[in-house]
C-alpha cells in the first residue's frame, strides 16, 4: 500500500531536518533550434581559428579523446573496448579543423553520418564526441545555448546564473544541462530554485522536455555519517505497478535510463548463491548490512549505473545518492513531492532507528527469497 511508503508524517519529519542535508539538481533541457549562431558570429570564429589553430586544434583533440574514453570506462561493460578506441579515432581523424569556412557544415555533417548508422552505446558515444566538438571547437557552443537560456528565462537566468554550471548534454539532439556549482543548503533552497525554474519555463516554448530529457536528483548530508546501503535498497518503492518512486510519472517506467537494479542484483546472487548464503545469517544483522552494502556497491559498478534509477555508487567518496528517476515532461509539484521522497530514503539510510521494524521485516523478506 503506498501510503505505507511515504505519508505526512513522514513528510513532516523530513521538514523539521531539511537543514541537514546537501542538494542538487541537474536540469536536462531540448531545443528544436538547429541555426546557431549569426553569420557574423561565424566570422568572428573563424577569424580566431586561423590566429590560433594549433592551440586549439590540439586542445580540442586532447579533451574530446579523454572524455570519450573516460565515457567509455565508466559506461562500458562489454568486451569490444578496442574497436570503441579505433571509432574514437576514426572520428576524429576525419575532421577539418583548420579554420576554412565550410570546415563546420563538413565536420557536422561527419557526426551526422555516424549518428545515423550506428546504435546502442556506439551511438551514444558519438554524442559525447559531438558534444565536445559543440562546446570546445564550433562557434554553435555552449555560450550560444546559454545565452538562450538567459533571453527565454531571464528572470530564473538573472537569479541563479552566478551559481549554475551550463555544460552541452551529450544525451540529446540538442539539449544543455545546468546544475549547481556547489550543493544546495537545505530542502527549502531547492524548492525554491524549482518554483523559480518552472516560473520562467512554462511561459516560454524555446525549450521543452520530453522523453529524452531527465531531472537528476542528488542529496547527501552536511557531515559525514555511516550509510545503510541495504536499508535504502530494500526500502525504496521502484519496483511494481505499484512503486512509489513512479507514482505520478508512471511514463518513466519505460526509461532506459531510471530501471530498477533490483531483479539485475537477484540474478548475480543466483549465480553465487551458496556464497551470499553463507553471509545471510540473521543473528549478526550488522555483518549482514554490512557484506550486502558492499555487494550491492560492487553489483552495481561491475554493471554501470547509468541505466539505474537509485546510484548509491557516489555514497563512498561524495556521501550523497544521485536519484535519476524524474524526467519527461514533470510538472513542477510532482518534482517537489520527489524531491522529498528521496530526501525521505535518505534519512532512512542514516538513521538507524528511523522505520526499523519496517526494515528488518523486508530484511526477512528478501533473506527468504533468495
Amino acid at each position: 500500500m503506498l501510503i505505507l511508503e511515504f505519508n505526512k508524517k513522514d513528510k513532516e519529519v523530513i521538514n523539521y531536518a531539511s537543514d541537514i542535508f546537501t542538494v542538487s539538481l541537474e536540469f536536462e533541457l531540448e531545443t528544436d533550434d538547429t541555426e546557431g549562431s549569426s553569420h557574423e558570429e561565424v566570422d568572428d570564429n573563424n577569424n580566431n581559428n586561423n590566429n590560433n589553430n594549433t592551440t586549439n586544434t590540439d586542445s580540442y583533440l586532447d579533451i574530446s579523446r579523454e572524455n570519450a574514453m573516460k565515457y567509455i570506462k565508466d559506461e562500458y561493460t562489454g568486451d569490444e573496448q578496442e574497436k570503441l578506441y579505433t571509432l574514437i579515432d576514426e572520428i576524429l581523424d576525419q575532421l577539418e579543423l583548420i579554420g576554412e569556412e565550410n570546415d563546420d557544415d563538413f565536420n557536422l555533417t561527419i557526426f551526422d553520418e555516424y549518428l545515423d548508422i550506428t546504435n546502442g552505446f556506439e551511438k551514444n558515444l558519438i554524442k559525447v564526441l559531438h558534444a565536445d566538438y559543440l562546446t570546445y571547437f564550433t562557434y554553435d557552443n555552449i555560450d550560444f545555448l546559454t545565452d538562450k537560456v538567459k533571453e527565454h528565462m531571464p528572470k530564473f537566468y538573472n537569479k541563479w546564473s552566478d551559481l549554475l554550471k551550463f555544460e552541452i548534454d551529450a544525451t540529446l539532439n540538442r539539449g544543455i544541462e545546468f546544475s549547481p556549482l556547489t550543493y544546495m543548503s537545505g530542502i527549502d533552497e531547492s524548492i525554491e530554485l524549482i518554483n523559480d525554474f518552472y516560473d520562467d519555463f512554462d511561459k516560454q516554448d524555446y525549450w521543452y522536455m520530453s522523453e529524452r530529457t531527465g531531472i537528476h536528483i542528488n542529496i547527501g548530508l552536511k557531515k559525514q555519517t555511516n550509510w545503510n546501503i541495504l536499508k535504502g535498497f530494500l526500502m525504496i518503492s521502484d519496483e511494481g505497478d505499484q512503486s512509489f518512486t513512479f507514482k505520478d510519472m508512471g511514463w518513466r517506467k519505460k526509461s532506459l535510463y531510471s530501471q530498477t537494479f533490483l531483479p539485475i542484483l537477484k540474478k548475480d546472487i543466483e549465480s553465487e548463491r551458496e556464497r551470499v548464503m553463507k553471509h545471510s545469517q540473521f543473528r549478526d544483522i550488522k555483518k549482514l548490512e554490512d557484506f550486502f552494502g558492499k555487494y550491492i556497491l560492487d553489483s552495481l559498478e561491475k554493471h554501470g549505473y547509468k541505466n539505474y534509477g537509485f546510484n548509491l555508487t557516489r555514497i563512498k567518496k561524495h556521501n550523497y545518492v544521485e536519484f535519476r528517476y524524474p524526467g519527461g515532461k514533470i510538472p513542477k509539484d510532482i518534482l517537489i513531492n520527489k524531491v522529498y521522497y528521496f530526501a525521505y530514503i535518505v534519512y532512512l539510510m542514516t538513521e538507524e532507528k528511523y522505520k526499523r521494524r519496517e526494515y528488518l521485516k523486508k530484511v526477512y523478506k528478501f533473506i527468504n527469497n533468495l
